[in-house]
């Protein structure tokens, strides 16, 4: 089982593969930072998204 830094660089590579993919595949990326939902386009646009009290989803350029 890896431990520590080894393990951080696994997550590093694993983290940079979905990146990629997704970006090749047009498809944008969503997590979570600093406890905001993120979404980031293949541009490298970045958005935070909100939901109101009513349901309805909003994004906010970053």
């Amino acid at each position: 089982m890896k431990k520590g830094n080894e393990l951080k660089e696994v997550l590093k590579h694993m983290e940079r593969s979905v990146q990629m993919k997704a970006k090749k595949a047009g498809a944008p990326l969503y997590y979570i930072e600093n406890g905001k939902r993120i979404r980031q386009e293949p541009s490298g646009e970045k958005f935070v998204q909100i939901i109101d009290s009513d349901g309805n989803p909003a994004d906010f350029k970053l």
